[in-house]
């Protein structure tokens, strides 16, 4: 566990690593349209990456042929390289109204030097005050 200067301990995540690992592949299936290169992404979630409470994330080439190893901190470090590698090193972008995603034939781009990202602070917030009076209200539900 870690200490805040002020004595208050660092919150930790309370999901289990295999559950957040679960997540996360869900996610990226999700993301990738049930693509069969969405297996192609191994997953591992371990607390211990965490740099003075600050998320943390790798990214490698895995095991297996053609894959990629998302080595994080928590299931939002996983996430944050998942996002990471489809902007910088696949070219893709996912935003509110569609995606460009530049996976195809069951190849993954591979990391050419292994990458490791310490977030600059402790808390990060989604969206921002703005985001759910001028664009949510539109929304609907399966949005």
């Amino acid at each position: 566990s870690h200490i805040l200067a002020n004595g208050i301990e660092w919150p930790k995540p309370i999901v289990s690593t295999a559950s957040s690992s679960k997540v996360i592949s869900d996610l990226i299936s999700r993301v990738l349209d049930g693509a069969p290169t969405a297996s192609l992404f191994q997953i591992s979630i371990n607390a211990h990456l965490a740099v003075n409470g600050k998320d943390v994330f790798e990214l490698s080439n895995g095991s297996a042929p053609g894959s990629i190893l998302i080595s994080a901190s928590t299931g939002v470090a996983a996430a944050w390289a998942f996002n990471y590698y489809l902007k910088y090193i696949a070219d893709s972008s996912v935003y509110w109204s569609g995606k460009n995603i530049r996976i195809s034939n069951g190849t993954l781009f591979p990391i050419i030097k292994p990458i490791r990202i310490v977030a600059n602070d402790l808390y990060r917030w989604y969206g921002n005050p703005c985001t759910f009076s001028y664009s949510a209200v539109f929304w609907n539900f399966s949005r």
